[in-house]
């Protein structure tokens, strides 16, 4: 029983590694001062912040497909 349960245990931890790679990895710039939140980012610390790919569906891990684009950026 003991040794089904460790192989149990190490087929699921290598499942959880094995999409690891693929999952993106963004980075928050931390802000020297305030921003504006007006809906522009013509601010200079904007320039500086990532912009995300493009989003993807959680079942499927397609690329979402919507009518318009959407984009983020972290700050």
């Amino acid at each position: 029983m003991k040794m089904a349960a460790s192989v149990l245990l190490l087929l699921c931890a290598g499942a959880t590694f094995a999409d690891a790679a693929d999952v993106p990895v963004y980075r928050a710039v931390k802000l020297d001062g305030a921003i504006t939140v007006d809906g522009r980012l013509d601010e200079p610390i904007w320039r500086q912040a990532e912009v995300s790919r493009p989003f993807v569906l959680c079942e499927s891990g397609e690329e979402y497909d919507p009518r318009s684009r959407q984009r983020s950026w972290a700050s």
